[in-house]
């Protein structure tokens, strides 16, 4: 009887690893190739007429825990938030707006930004000029920080 009962044990055992290991593999198949959210090149011309560009790729994928995650490159500061920022409002600039309770300076030196190219399959074609660097920061965050 002693062996039946440790059998039986040896048993729920083996199966409590298979299930422990099961989860373990279901896990790591969610796993995913990271799939492009958009791709930006973006300029930004300063009161003074320098103009400087920087380009951006955002893709977004499923990490081994099952959490979906987005991410970037590019010549940005930050790419990794330019893409979450721009990600919160599915690529659409005319829509973002980063830090809304910020009080920006009231100086008076126009900066001009542009962002063309993609997010999925619509076509980005963004330009706007903000009064200064500071409302430029507030409304975009870290997309035109280069």
């Amino acid at each position: 009887m002693r062996r039946l009962v440790a059998t039986a044990g040896t048993l729920l055992m083996a199966g409590a690893v298979a299930a422990t290991l099961g989860a373990g593999t279901a896990q790591a198949a969610t796993t995913s190739t990271p799939v492009l959210l958009g791709s930006l090149h973006l300029t930004k011309t300063d009161n003074a007429g320098t103009t400087t560009q920087a380009d951006l790729t955002c893709v977004r994928g499923i990490n081994v825990q099952g959490q979906i995650y987005v991410s970037g490159s590019g010549t940005v500061t930050n790419p990794v938030a330019a893409c979450q920022e721009l990600n919160t409002v599915n690529g659409d600039l005319t829509k973002l707006i980063v830090h809304p309770t910020w009080f920006p300076t009231n100086v008076v030196a126009p900066v001009s930004v542009t962002a063309t190219g993609n997010w999925g399959a619509t076509t980005v074609d963004f330009s706007r000029t903000y009064t200064n660097g500071s409302v430029l920061a507030k409304y975009t965050g870290d997309v035109f920080q280069f």
